[in-house]
Protein backbone atom coordinates (compact mmCIF):
# COMPACT_ATOMS: atom_id res chain seq x y z
CA UNK A 1 0.00 0.00 0.00
CA UNK A 2 1.37 3.41 -0.97
CA UNK A 3 0.97 6.27 1.48
CA UNK A 4 0.95 10.03 1.51
CA UNK A 5 2.74 11.29 4.58
CA UNK A 6 0.34 14.13 5.18
CA UNK A 7 -2.60 11.73 5.19
CA UNK A 8 -1.15 9.99 8.22
CA UNK A 9 -0.66 13.07 10.35
CA UNK A 10 -3.71 14.96 9.12
CA UNK A 11 -5.89 11.95 9.91
CA UNK A 12 -4.15 11.63 13.27
CA UNK A 13 -1.78 11.84 2.82
CA UNK A 14 12.77 4.46 0.61
CA UNK A 15 22.46 0.85 5.55
CA UNK A 16 24.41 -4.97 10.72
CA UNK A 17 25.28 -6.09 16.25
CA UNK A 18 24.56 -5.10 19.85
CA UNK A 19 24.65 -7.43 22.87
CA UNK A 20 21.39 -8.60 24.37
CA UNK A 21 20.77 -8.28 28.10
CA UNK A 22 18.72 -10.54 30.36
CA UNK A 23 17.21 -7.75 32.44
CA UNK A 24 15.84 -4.37 31.52
CA UNK A 25 14.08 -3.32 34.71
CA UNK A 26 16.34 -0.38 35.55
CA UNK A 27 16.34 0.99 31.99
CA UNK A 28 12.57 0.63 31.74
CA UNK A 29 12.06 2.56 34.95
CA UNK A 30 14.39 5.30 33.76
CA UNK A 31 12.45 5.53 30.50
CA UNK A 32 9.17 5.85 32.38
CA UNK A 33 10.65 8.60 34.55
CA UNK A 34 11.59 10.52 31.40
CA UNK A 35 8.25 10.24 29.65
CA UNK A 36 7.57 13.16 27.35
CA UNK A 37 3.82 12.67 27.70
CA UNK A 38 1.87 11.24 30.66
CA UNK A 39 -0.27 9.25 28.20
CA UNK A 40 2.58 7.48 26.40
CA UNK A 41 4.91 4.89 27.95
CA UNK A 42 8.32 4.68 26.31
CA UNK A 43 10.84 1.85 26.60
CA UNK A 44 14.08 0.99 24.83
CA UNK A 45 15.12 -2.64 24.58
CA UNK A 46 18.85 -3.44 24.79
CA UNK A 47 18.89 -4.36 21.09
CA UNK A 48 17.74 -0.84 20.16
CA UNK A 49 14.00 -1.38 19.61
CA UNK A 50 11.97 1.60 20.80
CA UNK A 51 8.58 0.64 22.25
CA UNK A 52 5.75 3.17 22.58
CA UNK A 53 2.58 2.18 24.43
CA UNK A 54 -0.56 4.28 24.82
CA UNK A 55 -3.43 2.83 26.87
CA UNK A 56 -6.96 3.50 25.63
CA UNK A 57 -9.51 1.40 27.50
CA UNK A 58 -12.68 2.36 25.65
CA UNK A 59 -12.85 -0.93 23.74
CA UNK A 60 -11.19 -4.35 24.25
CA UNK A 61 -9.00 -4.00 21.16
CA UNK A 62 -5.38 -3.16 20.40
CA UNK A 63 -3.57 -1.62 17.45
CA UNK A 64 -0.08 -3.03 16.85
CA UNK A 65 2.28 -1.24 14.47
CA UNK A 66 5.90 -1.94 13.58
CA UNK A 67 7.67 0.94 11.85
CA UNK A 68 10.94 0.63 9.93
CA UNK A 69 13.03 3.70 9.15
CA UNK A 70 13.39 3.02 5.46
CA UNK A 71 11.50 4.32 2.44
CA UNK A 72 11.98 5.89 -0.95
CA UNK A 73 14.36 8.51 0.46
CA UNK A 74 16.90 5.77 1.22
CA UNK A 75 16.94 4.29 -2.28
CA UNK A 76 19.78 5.09 -4.68
CA UNK A 77 19.64 5.26 -8.47
CA UNK A 78 18.55 1.91 -9.85
CA UNK A 79 17.01 0.83 -6.53
CA UNK A 80 13.79 2.86 -6.64
CA UNK A 81 10.81 1.12 -5.06
CA UNK A 82 12.94 -1.43 -3.17
CA UNK A 83 11.30 -0.63 0.18
CA UNK A 84 7.82 -1.10 -1.27
CA UNK A 85 8.82 -4.39 -2.90
CA UNK A 86 10.14 -5.67 0.44
CA UNK A 87 6.85 -4.69 2.06
CA UNK A 88 5.18 -7.18 -0.28
CA UNK A 89 7.77 -9.86 0.49
CA UNK A 90 7.09 -9.52 4.24
CA UNK A 91 3.83 -11.44 3.70
CA UNK A 92 5.51 -14.41 1.96
CA UNK A 93 6.14 -16.39 5.15
CA UNK A 94 9.03 -17.15 7.49
CA UNK A 95 11.03 -20.18 8.61
CA UNK A 96 8.28 -20.88 11.14
CA UNK A 97 5.10 -19.46 9.57
CA UNK A 98 4.03 -20.58 6.05
CA UNK A 99 2.93 -18.05 3.44
CA UNK A 100 -0.61 -16.86 4.13
CA UNK A 101 -0.62 -18.12 7.71
CA UNK A 102 0.13 -14.71 9.26
CA UNK A 103 -3.01 -13.18 7.72
CA UNK A 104 -5.07 -16.29 8.51
CA UNK A 105 -4.11 -16.14 12.20
CA UNK A 106 -4.96 -12.44 12.46
CA UNK A 107 -8.31 -12.93 10.70
CA UNK A 108 -9.13 -15.96 12.87
CA UNK A 109 -8.54 -13.76 15.90
CA UNK A 110 -11.18 -11.40 14.50
CA UNK A 111 -8.61 -8.81 13.45
CA UNK A 112 -7.35 -7.08 10.31
CA UNK A 113 -3.92 -6.22 8.95
CA UNK A 114 -2.17 -4.18 6.31
CA UNK A 115 1.06 -2.32 5.58
CA UNK A 116 2.29 0.80 3.84
CA UNK A 117 5.39 2.35 2.31
CA UNK A 118 6.08 6.05 1.88
CA UNK A 119 9.01 8.29 1.03
CA UNK A 120 10.24 8.17 4.64
CA UNK A 121 9.24 4.82 6.17
CA UNK A 122 7.61 1.39 5.90
CA UNK A 123 5.14 0.15 8.49
CA UNK A 124 2.96 -2.87 9.29
CA UNK A 125 -0.17 -2.91 11.42
CA UNK A 126 -2.76 -5.22 12.95
CA UNK A 127 -6.04 -4.29 14.64
CA UNK A 128 -6.92 -7.15 16.98
CA UNK A 129 -8.97 -8.10 20.04
CA UNK A 130 -6.67 -7.49 22.96
CA UNK A 131 -6.46 -11.20 23.78
CA UNK A 132 -4.58 -11.70 20.49
CA UNK A 133 -1.77 -9.32 21.43
CA UNK A 134 0.64 -12.04 22.54
CA UNK A 135 0.29 -13.95 19.26
CA UNK A 136 0.58 -10.93 16.99
CA UNK A 137 3.71 -9.63 18.70
CA UNK A 138 5.31 -13.05 18.30
CA UNK A 139 4.44 -13.03 14.58
CA UNK A 140 5.87 -9.55 14.01
CA UNK A 141 9.08 -10.40 15.87
CA UNK A 142 9.39 -13.59 13.82
CA UNK A 143 9.23 -11.85 10.47
CA UNK A 144 11.63 -9.15 11.64
CA UNK A 145 14.40 -11.79 11.65
CA UNK A 146 13.22 -14.99 9.92
CA UNK A 147 11.73 -13.91 6.60
CA UNK A 148 11.85 -16.70 4.02
CA UNK A 149 12.76 -15.93 0.42
CA UNK A 150 12.16 -18.17 -2.58
CA UNK A 151 12.89 -17.40 -6.21
CA UNK A 152 9.41 -18.41 -7.33
CA UNK A 153 7.71 -16.34 -4.64
CA UNK A 154 9.92 -13.36 -5.38
CA UNK A 155 9.24 -13.41 -9.13
CA UNK A 156 5.50 -13.74 -8.55
CA UNK A 157 5.46 -10.79 -6.17
CA UNK A 158 7.59 -8.69 -8.51
CA UNK A 159 4.93 -9.18 -11.18
CA UNK A 160 2.29 -8.09 -8.64
CA UNK A 161 4.21 -4.89 -7.93
CA UNK A 162 4.62 -4.21 -11.66
CA UNK A 163 0.88 -4.60 -12.10
CA UNK A 164 0.23 -2.32 -9.13
CA UNK A 165 2.39 0.33 -10.75
CA UNK A 166 0.56 -0.06 -14.07
CA UNK A 167 -2.82 0.31 -12.37
CA UNK A 168 -1.80 3.31 -10.26
CA UNK A 169 0.22 5.25 -12.82
CA UNK A 170 0.41 4.04 -16.42
CA UNK A 171 -3.39 3.52 -16.45
CA UNK A 172 -4.16 6.78 -14.61
CA UNK A 173 -3.15 9.83 -16.63
CA UNK A 174 -3.30 12.32 -13.77
CA UNK A 175 -1.04 10.16 -11.60
CA UNK A 176 1.39 9.68 -14.47
CA UNK A 177 1.72 13.44 -14.93
CA UNK A 178 1.92 13.99 -11.18
CA UNK A 179 4.87 11.59 -10.97
CA UNK A 180 6.85 13.67 -13.46
CA UNK A 181 5.82 16.84 -11.64
CA UNK A 182 6.91 15.38 -8.28
CA UNK A 183 10.35 14.40 -9.57
CA UNK A 184 10.92 17.75 -11.26
CA UNK A 185 9.85 19.68 -8.14
CA UNK A 186 12.29 17.68 -6.00
CA UNK A 187 15.25 18.07 -8.37
CA UNK A 188 18.42 18.26 -6.31
CA UNK A 189 16.69 16.86 -3.21
CA UNK A 190 16.52 13.35 -1.73
CA UNK A 191 13.05 12.52 -3.07
CA UNK A 192 14.19 11.42 -6.51
CA UNK A 193 11.18 9.19 -7.23
CA UNK A 194 7.84 8.11 -5.82
CA UNK A 195 7.91 5.31 -3.28
CA UNK A 196 6.53 2.76 -5.74
CA UNK A 197 9.64 3.14 -7.91
CA UNK A 198 10.27 3.29 -11.65
CA UNK A 199 9.03 0.43 -13.83
CA UNK A 200 12.47 -0.25 -15.32
CA UNK A 201 13.99 -0.57 -11.83
CA UNK A 202 11.24 -2.91 -10.60
CA UNK A 203 11.69 -5.12 -13.67
CA UNK A 204 15.36 -5.75 -12.89
CA UNK A 205 15.12 -6.46 -9.14
CA UNK A 206 16.74 -9.74 -8.10
CA UNK A 207 15.93 -11.86 -5.07
CA UNK A 208 19.44 -11.08 -3.78
CA UNK A 209 18.51 -7.37 -3.85
CA UNK A 210 15.57 -8.10 -1.55
CA UNK A 211 17.60 -10.25 0.82
CA UNK A 212 20.27 -7.54 1.10
CA UNK A 213 17.67 -4.79 1.65
CA UNK A 214 16.00 -6.85 4.36
CA UNK A 215 19.23 -7.48 6.27
CA UNK A 216 20.35 -3.89 5.78
CA UNK A 217 17.28 -2.17 7.23
CA UNK A 218 15.06 -4.65 9.07
CA UNK A 219 16.31 -4.90 12.61
CA UNK A 220 15.16 -3.79 16.06
CA UNK A 221 17.54 -0.83 16.20
CA UNK A 222 16.01 0.57 13.02
CA UNK A 223 12.41 -0.02 14.12
CA UNK A 224 9.71 1.27 16.45
CA UNK A 225 6.97 -0.87 18.02
CA UNK A 226 3.75 1.03 18.76
CA UNK A 227 0.86 -0.47 20.71
CA UNK A 228 -2.32 1.50 21.45
CA UNK A 229 -5.50 0.16 23.04
CA UNK A 230 -6.91 -1.67 26.01
CA UNK A 231 -3.51 -2.74 27.31
CA UNK A 232 -1.37 -2.66 30.43
CA UNK A 233 1.97 -0.97 29.60
CA UNK A 234 3.99 -3.24 31.89
CA UNK A 235 2.45 -6.33 30.25
CA UNK A 236 3.13 -5.04 26.72
CA UNK A 237 6.71 -4.25 27.74
CA UNK A 238 7.06 -7.80 29.04
CA UNK A 239 5.79 -9.24 25.75
CA UNK A 240 8.07 -6.94 23.74
CA UNK A 241 11.09 -8.20 25.70
CA UNK A 242 9.90 -11.80 25.36
CA UNK A 243 9.56 -11.75 21.58
CA UNK A 244 11.58 -8.84 20.19
CA UNK A 245 14.30 -8.92 22.84
CA UNK A 246 15.84 -12.01 21.26
CA UNK A 247 16.12 -10.38 17.80
CA UNK A 248 19.71 -9.39 17.04
CA UNK A 249 20.45 -5.80 16.12
CA UNK A 250 21.71 -4.93 12.65
CA UNK A 251 24.60 -2.63 11.82
CA UNK A 252 23.70 0.93 12.70
CA UNK A 253 21.72 2.70 9.99
CA UNK A 254 22.63 6.34 9.45
CA UNK A 255 19.49 8.48 9.54
CA UNK A 256 20.40 11.34 7.25
CA UNK A 257 18.84 14.79 7.29
CA UNK A 258 18.61 17.02 4.26
CA UNK A 259 18.51 20.75 3.63
CA UNK A 260 16.28 22.40 1.05
CA UNK A 261 18.02 22.27 -2.36
CA UNK A 262 18.59 25.56 -4.11
CA UNK A 263 16.00 26.10 -6.86
CA UNK A 264 17.20 28.84 -9.19
CA UNK A 265 15.03 28.22 -12.23
CA UNK A 266 11.40 27.75 -13.17
CA UNK A 267 10.47 24.28 -14.39
CA UNK A 268 7.46 23.65 -16.62
CA UNK A 269 6.11 20.28 -17.71
CA UNK A 270 3.42 19.69 -20.32
CA UNK A 271 2.34 16.08 -20.85
CA UNK A 272 -0.10 15.00 -23.54
CA UNK A 273 -1.99 11.97 -22.26
CA UNK A 274 -5.27 10.24 -22.97
CA UNK A 275 -7.74 12.01 -20.70
CA UNK A 276 -11.00 13.94 -20.80
CA UNK A 277 -10.07 17.06 -18.83
CA UNK A 278 -6.91 19.08 -18.24
CA UNK A 279 -5.26 19.44 -14.83
CA UNK A 280 -2.70 21.84 -13.43
CA UNK A 281 -0.16 21.73 -10.56
CA UNK A 282 2.30 24.25 -9.14
CA UNK A 283 4.85 23.74 -6.35
CA UNK A 284 7.36 25.87 -4.43
CA UNK A 285 10.34 24.69 -2.37
CA UNK A 286 9.46 25.02 1.32
CA UNK A 287 11.03 24.51 4.71
CA UNK A 288 10.21 21.67 7.08
CA UNK A 289 9.64 21.57 10.84
CA UNK A 290 13.23 20.63 11.63
CA UNK A 291 14.61 23.64 9.78
CA UNK A 292 12.09 26.36 10.60
CA UNK A 293 9.21 25.33 12.85
CA UNK A 294 7.59 28.77 12.98
CA UNK A 295 7.34 29.06 9.22
CA UNK A 296 6.15 25.45 8.92
CA UNK A 297 3.25 26.13 11.30
CA UNK A 298 2.36 29.20 9.22
CA UNK A 299 2.46 27.14 6.02
CA UNK A 300 0.17 24.54 7.62
CA UNK A 301 -2.31 27.33 8.34
CA UNK A 302 -1.90 28.73 4.84
CA UNK A 303 -2.67 25.35 3.24
CA UNK A 304 -5.74 24.94 5.47
CA UNK A 305 -6.89 28.45 4.56
CA UNK A 306 -6.86 27.52 0.88
CA UNK A 307 -8.32 24.03 1.30
CA UNK A 308 -11.70 22.51 1.97
CA UNK A 309 -15.28 23.45 1.22
CA UNK A 310 -14.86 26.73 3.11
CA UNK A 311 -11.33 27.41 1.83
CA UNK A 312 -10.38 30.30 -0.43
CA UNK A 313 -9.94 28.14 -3.54
CA UNK A 314 -13.45 26.71 -3.30
CA UNK A 315 -15.01 29.97 -2.14
CA UNK A 316 -13.50 32.13 -4.89
CA UNK A 317 -13.10 29.82 -7.87
CA UNK A 318 -15.28 26.72 -7.44
CA UNK A 319 -18.46 28.29 -6.06
CA UNK A 320 -17.58 31.92 -6.86
CA UNK A 321 -16.34 32.51 -10.40
CA UNK A 322 -16.83 28.81 -11.21
CA UNK A 323 -13.51 28.59 -13.01
CA UNK A 324 -12.63 25.29 -11.30
CA UNK A 325 -14.40 22.02 -10.67
CA UNK A 326 -11.93 21.34 -7.85
CA UNK A 327 -8.74 22.70 -6.36
CA UNK A 328 -6.53 22.07 -3.35
CA UNK A 329 -3.37 23.07 -1.52
CA UNK A 330 -0.90 20.68 0.09
CA UNK A 331 1.98 21.17 2.51
CA UNK A 332 3.80 18.59 4.61
CA UNK A 333 6.67 19.84 6.74
CA UNK A 334 6.85 16.66 8.83
CA UNK A 335 9.38 14.95 6.59
CA UNK A 336 12.95 13.68 6.63
CA UNK A 337 13.84 15.54 3.43
CA UNK A 338 12.88 18.67 1.54
CA UNK A 339 9.30 19.85 1.41
CA UNK A 340 7.03 21.60 -1.08
CA UNK A 341 4.03 23.87 -0.96
CA UNK A 342 1.79 22.55 -3.73
CA UNK A 343 -1.47 23.63 -5.35
CA UNK A 344 -3.54 21.74 -7.90
CA UNK A 345 -6.72 22.49 -9.83
CA UNK A 346 -9.01 21.20 -12.55
CA UNK A 347 -10.57 23.78 -14.89
CA UNK A 348 -14.35 23.86 -15.16
CA UNK A 349 -15.88 23.30 -18.62
CA UNK A 350 -15.32 26.39 -20.75
CA UNK A 351 -12.25 27.48 -18.82
CA UNK A 352 -8.59 26.93 -19.55
CA UNK A 353 -5.37 26.10 -17.72
CA UNK A 354 -4.07 29.68 -18.15
CA UNK A 355 -7.17 30.91 -16.30
CA UNK A 356 -6.57 28.35 -13.56
CA UNK A 357 -2.95 29.42 -13.25
CA UNK A 358 -4.01 33.05 -13.04
CA UNK A 359 -6.53 32.21 -10.32
CA UNK A 360 -4.03 30.36 -8.14
CA UNK A 361 -1.30 32.95 -8.62
CA UNK A 362 -3.74 35.69 -7.73
CA UNK A 363 -4.70 33.98 -4.48
CA UNK A 364 -1.08 33.47 -3.47
CA UNK A 365 -0.15 37.05 -4.38
CA UNK A 366 -2.99 38.37 -2.25
CA UNK A 367 -1.84 36.28 0.73
CA UNK A 368 1.58 37.86 0.38
CA UNK A 369 0.30 41.42 0.00
CA UNK A 370 -1.92 41.61 3.05
CA UNK A 371 -2.61 39.58 6.21
CA UNK A 372 -5.68 37.40 6.34
CA UNK A 373 -8.56 38.55 8.51
CA UNK A 374 -8.72 37.63 12.16
CA UNK A 375 -12.01 35.83 11.52
CA UNK A 376 -10.50 33.69 8.77
CA UNK A 377 -7.45 32.92 10.88
CA UNK A 378 -9.53 31.87 13.90
CA UNK A 379 -11.88 29.79 11.75
CA UNK A 380 -9.04 27.89 10.11
CA UNK A 381 -7.17 27.25 13.34
CA UNK A 382 -10.36 26.06 15.04
CA UNK A 383 -10.96 23.57 12.23
CA UNK A 384 -7.36 22.33 12.35
CA UNK A 385 -7.48 21.86 16.11
CA UNK A 386 -10.85 20.09 15.87
CA UNK A 387 -9.38 17.67 13.34
CA UNK A 388 -6.57 16.89 15.78
CA UNK A 389 -9.09 16.24 18.55
CA UNK A 390 -11.32 14.01 16.43
CA UNK A 391 -8.43 11.72 15.55
CA UNK A 392 -8.22 10.69 19.20
CA UNK A 393 -11.41 8.69 18.63
CA UNK A 394 -9.39 6.16 16.63
CA UNK A 395 -6.68 4.02 18.19
CA UNK A 396 -5.43 3.39 14.65
CA UNK A 397 -4.85 7.10 14.10
CA UNK A 398 -3.36 7.55 17.56
CA UNK A 399 -0.82 4.84 16.77
CA UNK A 400 -0.13 6.31 13.34
CA UNK A 401 0.68 9.64 14.91
CA UNK A 402 3.11 8.13 17.42
CA UNK A 403 4.94 5.98 14.89
CA UNK A 404 5.01 8.58 12.17
CA UNK A 405 6.43 11.38 14.32
CA UNK A 406 9.06 9.11 15.82
CA UNK A 407 10.09 7.70 12.46
CA UNK A 408 10.61 11.06 10.74
CA UNK A 409 12.66 12.29 13.70
CA UNK A 410 10.30 14.82 15.29
CA UNK A 411 9.42 12.65 18.28
CA UNK A 412 5.96 11.77 19.54
CA UNK A 413 5.94 14.70 22.00
CA UNK A 414 5.58 16.92 18.94
CA UNK A 415 1.90 15.93 18.87
CA UNK A 416 1.35 17.66 22.20
CA UNK A 417 3.33 20.71 21.11
CA UNK A 418 1.53 21.07 17.79
CA UNK A 419 -1.82 22.44 18.98
CA UNK A 420 -0.23 24.89 21.44
CA UNK A 421 2.09 26.21 18.73
CA UNK A 422 -0.73 26.34 16.19
CA UNK A 423 -2.78 28.59 18.46
CA UNK A 424 0.07 31.12 18.44
CA UNK A 425 0.29 31.49 14.66
CA UNK A 426 -0.50 35.05 13.61
CA UNK A 427 -1.89 36.49 10.39
CA UNK A 428 1.41 38.31 9.93
CA UNK A 429 3.35 35.04 10.14
CA UNK A 430 1.14 33.54 7.45
CA UNK A 431 1.75 36.57 5.26
CA UNK A 432 5.52 36.40 5.76
CA UNK A 433 5.52 32.67 5.00
CA UNK A 434 3.59 33.29 1.78
CA UNK A 435 6.08 35.95 0.70
CA UNK A 436 9.10 33.78 1.57
CA UNK A 437 7.88 30.65 -0.19
CA UNK A 438 5.91 31.89 -3.20
CA UNK A 439 8.28 32.77 -6.04
CA UNK A 440 6.78 32.30 -9.47
CA UNK A 441 10.25 32.46 -11.06
CA UNK A 442 11.39 29.40 -9.07
CA UNK A 443 8.27 27.26 -9.08
CA UNK A 444 7.68 23.92 -10.75
CA UNK A 445 4.46 23.60 -12.74
CA UNK A 446 2.86 20.79 -14.69
CA UNK A 447 -0.07 20.63 -17.07
CA UNK A 448 -1.98 17.55 -18.11
CA UNK A 449 -2.94 18.19 -21.72
CA UNK A 450 -5.83 15.84 -22.61
CA UNK A 451 -5.83 13.92 -25.83
CA UNK A 452 -9.12 12.14 -26.48
CA UNK A 453 -9.02 8.51 -27.57
CA UNK A 454 -9.92 7.67 -31.17
CA UNK A 455 -13.23 6.26 -29.94
CA UNK A 456 -14.04 9.43 -28.05
CA UNK A 457 -13.10 11.60 -31.02
CA UNK A 458 -15.41 9.59 -33.19
CA UNK A 459 -18.26 10.01 -30.74
CA UNK A 460 -17.63 13.73 -30.39
CA UNK A 461 -17.55 14.32 -34.12
CA UNK A 462 -20.68 12.28 -34.74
Amino acid sequence: MMLKKSTIFACACMLLGLPLASSFASSAQAAQDKQKSPQVYEYMLPNGLKVLIKPDHRMPVAMVQVWYKVGGIDESVGCSGMSHMLEHMMFKGTKHVPEGEFAKIVHDLGGSLNAGTSDDFTYYHEMIPVNGLDKVLSLEADRMQNLRFSEAGFLKERDVVMEERRMRYEDKPANLVYEQFYVAAHTGGPYRHLAIGWANDIAQYSMRDMVNWYHQYYGPNNAILVVVGDVNPAHVHHLAKKYFGRVHAINKVEQKTYAIPAHQVKRSINMHVTANVPQYWMAFPATNFREDAQQSYALDVMAALLNGASGLIAKDFVRGKEWLTEGSAYYDGMVRGDSLFTLSATPAPGHSVPEVKEALQGLLTQLCRSPISKADLNRVKARMIADRVYQKDSIYKQALELGYLETVGLGYAFADEYVAALRKVTAKQVQVAACDVVDFDRMTEATLVPEKTTQNNGQNSG
